[in-house]
């Protein structure tokens, strides 16, 4: 299938491609929900607008793919190659992209919400205006990426849960002294 244009609008939904050769496919807006392309290879392919909703892509090769405002929420993505992928406007909510690569990806405007990023390769990524609202950026590997200030919400930040826990600690620390010191006899009435 390398290089071909497959019908616009295909009705691809629970279609079991792993391992295939879709790279360079124009693919756009097709239902494409809960179909496994585990190892597939979508190298340059044209995805745009298209259905992803609880796909399978665990290993798969998506580098330099153009998937502006495509879904792919709730898909699986461990250990897919994204790397210079478009896909700004993309629905990643409650996707899992545990390990996956998305250097010089662009990804603005993209909604990331509830997603864990840890083991992910962001570097030279672009994350302006994306939304990662309940997201967790801990663990992200790179810090060469681009991230408009304010659009993270209540995301978790690098290092933001050692922070976390510090602070807990010290708050915890503050509690007990203050209830040791309240039971202390008053010496000296």
């Amino acid at each position: 299938m390398n290089g071909y244009t497959i019908e616009l609008y295909a009705d691809l939904k629970r279609a079991d491609l792993r391992g295939a050769d879709l790279s360079g496919c124009a693919l756009k807006e097709s239902d494409c929900s809960e179909a496994l392309f585990d190892e597939a290879n979508l190298k340059g392919a044209w995805i745009a607008m298209c259905n992803f909703a609880a796909a399978s892509f665990v290993n798969a090769d998506l580098s330099g793919v153009e998937a502006d405002s495509s879904n792919f929420e709730g898909a699986n993505l461990t250990g897919a190659n994204l790397q210079d992928a478009t896909l700004s406007n993309v629905n990643f909510k409650n996707a899992i992209l545990h390990g996956a690569d998305l250097q010089r990806a662009n990804l603005a405007g993209t909604d990331l919400r509830g997603i864990n990023l840890h083991g992910v390769n962001l570097n030279g990524a672009d994350l302006r205006h994306a939304i990662i609202k309940d997201g967790d950026l801990d663990g992200v590997i790179g810090d060469d990426y681009e991230l408009s200030e304010g659009v993270a919400g209540r995301a978790r930040r690098p290092g933001q849960r050692i922070a976390d826990r510090a602070r807990q600690a010290a708050s915890r620390a503050r509690s007990a002294f203050r209830r040791a010191r309240a039971r202390r006899p008053n010496r000296g009435k």
